[in-house]
């Protein structure tokens, strides 16, 4: 967070491996860690929401949140807890969770999957600046490189990879997502009492 120039605000909450209910971890194995969040944390979003309420101006700030991609619960109870702050949010941001979007199929299962709404996709170019200071800021967060990228070099390789898969142009380009207002969701879906997924 140094390295990118952003101060940092850390809540008191544990990462998914280390919660508990009783003694026993919810999540006891990657397959856990990459499922369904746990029926005793059906809350814990609207807490998180609750927790970062008041470190934004009504209206003003803009939010970016994880989408999900990937089905970490972690990035899922985030991704909930942004859309549950929506409405006092000035812009809502959806970033794809990463390297999980890179798996086929991923990120358009993820957006049907949360059926919150019709969803418009924007792509911000990135200069060699943007994309050395993301590898330098990933390069930080040691712990993930080896199981993740297989190394420091596979990730430098990777990011920069994909940044110029989604670049229409002969460019580098990150991708992010927002959930369109509800006044303009598809008015099918709402007779349905279904909310539509539109990958735009």
């Amino acid at each position: 967070m140094e390295s990118l120039g952003a101060r940092t605000y850390h809540l008191d909450y544990h990462d998914a491996i280390y919660r508990s209910d009783g003694g026993q971890y919810l999540y006891a194995c990657e397959r856990d860690l990459f499922g369904h969040i746990h029926p005793s944390e059906v809350a814990l979003a609207n807490e998180v929401a609750r927790s970062i309420s008041n470190l934004f101006s009504p209206g003003v700030s803009s939010l970016y949140a994880p989408l999900g991609v990937g089905n970490h619960v972690d990035h899922q109870v985030v991704a909930a807890a942004a859309l549950a702050f929506r409405p006092q949010a000035g812009r809502l941001t959806f970033y794809e969770d990463y390297p999980y979007v890179e798996r086929p199929g991923a990120l358009t299962r993820r957006l049907e999957d949360l059926r919150e709404a019709r969803w418009s996709a924007e792509l911000q170019p990135l200069t060699v600046g943007c994309i050395e200071a993301k590898i330098e800021a990933i390069s930080a967060y040691q712990s993930q490189l080896s199981s993740l990228f297989g190394g420091p070099e596979g990730m430098k390789l990777r990011i920069t990879e994909y940044a110029r898969a989604i670049c229409p142009s002969d460019g580098l380009a990150e991708r992010y997502w927002r959930p369109l207002p509800r006044s303009i969701q598809d008015p099918q879906a709402k007779a349905d009492g279904l909310e539509a997924v539109g990958l735009l």
